[in-house]
């Protein structure tokens, strides 16, 4: 800050304690400061205390810094010295501690009266490895539609296992050569392997394909009606 000396006393000049001889005096710390005036054989003398710092406010971000699966949200908190502190985050928030669940740089501006101090803080990790394990686990695990006839050829009760993960209902369709629909079932989602009976004692002989439907899989069985 600027000390401005005056009078009006003729032809004046200017003797401060920090040995300044102009008007003015620029200040940047605290303490007691006098100028003597000298108008001919006049002389006089003043002060003038100043308070407080000069020194900028700063502001800080702490906490951990990496996120991780077993720690998939962390805080972090902004501090200062400064008096009476208000903050304001680079997502909006306006509290000291914010929490964090997604990697990226987060800034915090912090304000006491007229001054204000920015800080940063880059946040890294995530459990994004963990979730496409996960996946491919469980595309790795999924068990596949298929299908199994028996006897074969048959002549009466054709047996029906139908193997599938459980997510959908299995469709079974009996087409005969020329792609007509001659039986129709329906099996309720069920994980693993399900049984059914299928009459086949009012089918001509012949040769006839079996089709098992389920979400976007599909098996077959070629089936020989005697």
């Amino acid at each position: 800050l600027t000390l401005t000396a005056s009078t009006t006393a003729p032809s004046p000049t200017y003797k401060w304690s920090t040995g300044a001889t102009t008007a003015a005096l620029t200040v940047t710390t605290a303490g007691t400061y006098s100028v003597t005036m000298t108008s001919g054989t006049c002389k006089a003398t003043t002060a003038k205390t100043v308070t407080g710092s000069g020194a900028a406010p700063t502001v800080a971000i702490s906490g951990t810094t990496v996120l991780s699966c077993s720690q998939p949200s962390l805080t972090l908190t902004a501090s200062t010295t400064a008096p009476s502190p208000t903050y304001k985050w680079s997502t909006g928030a306006t509290t000291a501690a914010l929490s964090v669940t997604t990697a990226g740089t987060y800034s915090v501006t912090m304000t006491s009266g007229t001054c204000k101090a920015t800080a940063a803080k880059t946040v890294t990790g995530g459990c994004i490895s963990g979730r496409i394990a996960a996946t491919a686990s469980a595309e790795i695990e999924r068990m596949p539609l298929s299908i199994r006839v028996y006897p074969n050829p048959v002549h009466g009760q054709l047996q029906v296992e139908v193997t599938s993960d459980g997510a959908e209902p299995v469709n079974l369709h009996l087409y005969d050569m020329k792609g007509i629909v001659l039986i129709h079932t329906d099996l309720a989602p069920r994980e693993g392997t399900q049984q059914v009976n299928i009459p086949l004692n009012q089918s001509p002989s012949g040769h006839y394909i079996l089709v098992a439907v389920s979400g976007k899989e599909k098996a077959n069985a070629h089936v020989i009606i005697e």
